[in-house]
């Protein structure tokens, strides 16, 4: 029996859902004010001049070398996902032997743009899997930066919760502790775990969906992509080793959680300094109730330093 998408989501996030859309329509209502809507902090982004941004960041383009935020031994909060986008399990010895102390990951980024935008290389990442590509405040490193993102992408408090809206960012005593976020891409590896990713943040989205393990269940927000699967022995039991395959995945919009944020295409963050990282999400596809099915572990990161500019230079 096939278990889609909808069997795994909980009534906490049927909930939740609901009481978004319900207050969404009073809101609208009521005039169309959406509490959602981001408002620069007094002065924010009004004091970069053109020769500012000429010479606040040199060189026009630069590389950055993503690290393991944990290893694979250890006991994470998240779960790691050992399961490949068809829903195929890596053998055992594949399991004991990764870590992502072993992959290398490059991003290279303009610093200075309309735009966060360049590529990514990897190798050594888990084959034939999927990745989410998002920008993550640091609110110590850039309080208004991280607050920004959050205001374009999402939010996540303390505990064991995800789907969170602006109106609990607002009412968070300790906005230190709430962690912001744009999932704004994702990428699929090759049967060696290896890829080369072009970016270019437009989209503010909320997760991915899988044809093969969830059905036509999630908002088909953008064009679906068909990923093509084939296995090799070092990653699979000798009985996975089926023909190529191929997968459709495709992304849901953030909009459909929270009215006041971008369609896919139209996301544009506030002019200003982000320091922020960025860091690469396991997509779990709503399958983390069974073994190896993974609960959207975040386990590679490096820090950015760029300037969102529309002016001319």
């Amino acid at each position: 029996m096939t278990v889609t998408g909808r069997d795994h989501c909980s009534n906490w996030e049927r909930a939740r859902r609901l009481r978004i859309i319900l207050a969404a329509l009073v809101l609208a209502a009521l005039g169309g004010y959406r509490i959602a809507e981001y408002q620069p902090l007094q002065g924010e982004g009004d004091d970069i001049s053109p020769a500012e941004v000429r010479n606040l960041l040199e060189p026009e383009e630069v590389s950055v070398n993503l690290r393991p935020l944990a290893s694979t031994k250890d006991a994470a909060v998240e779960e790691q996902r050992w399961r490949d986008i068809t829903g195929a399990p890596y053998s055992a010895a594949f399991r004991e032997k990764f870590s992502y102390d072993h992959a290398a990951v490059t991003v290279t980024y303009r610093q200075v743009g309309k735009t966060f935008c360049g590529t990514l290389r990897a190798k050594g990442l888990k084959p034939n899997f999927a990745y989410q590509m998002k920008l993550r405040g640091d609110y110590a490193r850039d309080f208004q930066a991280h607050r920004r993102l959050g205001f374009v992408g999402r939010w996540r408090l303390p505990g064991s919760g995800t789907n969170f809206d602006d109106w609990d960012y607002r009412k968070a005593e300790d906005k230190s502790r709430v962690e912001s976020y744009l999932l704004f891409d994702y990428f699929v590896t090759d049967s060696r775990g290896n890829t080369l990713k072009t970016f270019y943040l437009n989209s503010s989205l909320h997760v991915l969906w899988n044809r093969a393990l969830n059905g036509l269940w999630g908002n088909r927000d953008t064009i679906a992509r068909t990923e093509l699967v084939r296995r090799e022995e070092y990653a699979y039991d000798p009985e996975m080793l089926d023909p190529p395959g191929a997968v459709e995945l495709w992304a849901e919009n953030q909009k459909g959680w929270q009215s006041s944020r971008p369609a896919v295409g139209e996301a544009r963050l506030p002019t200003g300094r982000y320091r922020c990282d960025l860091v690469l999400t396991e997509e779990s596809f709503h399958r983390q109730s069974e073994d190896g099915g993974g609960k959207w572990a975040t386990v590679l990161g490096g820090e950015l330093d760029f300037v969102i500019y529309y002016g001319k230079l």
